[in-house]
This record gives structure tokens, C-alpha cells and sequence, in this order.
């Protein structure tokens, strides 16, 4: 028994076989303007790496959002020494910074003292940093 196939099945057979569909997705070459609304960056520094005992260091930290400062943003400084971590809290300023100054009165020497910062937004976004200094 002998099958005929149309010319218009076999010319649609024909096309649908040469019709290919290549679909290429690459990744972004630049970060989504909606990531960098809500990208935090948080740094921290202090005054005196290498401070006296009985002396003042204040650590300065400051937040941006999408590389502008971040004003009202809750702050607190863990200052972890050898043989405890007193703490100080505040917020940032209109340019993102906020600072803690304390008397580190007599530290171990040589012992790295280092100071936590986290930043606590008013839309409850978080980020940290840390810096610290060696008492001599």
C-alpha cells in the first residue's frame, strides 16, 4: 500500500524543520537601578589606632543607600575588649554619620579592641562594619 502525503503537508513539514527559534539570555552588564535603591554601605573608622591607655578614640561610622546618605538610621557601637563589650547607641546624621567617643581607660596592651557597628534603617534594612585599634 503506497502513502501519498500532499505538497502542502510536505512544504509545512519542510518549513517547520528549517524554522528554529534561538532565545539568548545574558546576565546584566550594569546592576538593576531597583538593587541600588537598596544597596546599604556601611564603613567605620577610628580616631587613634594605637592609643594611650586612659585615652579618648572615637569611631566614626557612617551608612549610604545607593551611594547617598542615610539620616535617621538607628546605631549601635559594640566595643569588644579582651574582658567585656560596653556599648553606645545613636543615629545617623543628614550626611549618614554618627559616632561614639569613650574614655578606653586601661586595656590589655597589644590586645586588638575591635568596634562593631550596626546600622538599623527606618525601612529595616541592616548593614555593619567594624573597625579597631591596638592599645599600647
Amino acid at each position: 500500500m503506497k502513502r501519498f502525503v500532499s505538497l502542502s503537508t510536505l512544504t509545512m513539514l519542510l518549513i517547520a524543520s528549517l524554522m528554529t527559534t534561538t532565545l539568548t539570555i545574558a546576565a546584566p552588564t550594569t546592576t538593576p537601578t531597583h538593587l541600588l535603591a537598596t544597596a546599604l554601605t556601611a564603613t567605620a573608622s577610628v580616631s587613634n589606632a594605637a592609643p594611650a591607655a586612659r585615652s579618648n578614640v572615637t569611631v566614626t561610622a557612617r551608612l549610604l543607600k545607593g551611594g547617598k546618605p542615610v539620616a535617621g538610621a538607628t546605631v549601635t557601637f559594640t566595643w569588644k575588649y579582651k574582658t567585656s563589650k560596653p556599648t553606645c547607641s545613636g543615629m545617623t546624621n543628614a550626611q549618614g554619620y554618627a559616632t561614639c567617643t569613650r574614655n578606653i581607660g586601661k586595656p590589655t596592651k597589644g590586645y586588638k579592641v575591635v568596634v562593631a557597628v550596626n546600622f538599623r534603617t527606618t525601612d529595616k534594612l541592616t548593614a555593619a562594619a567594624a573597625a579597631s585599634f591596638t592599645p599600647k
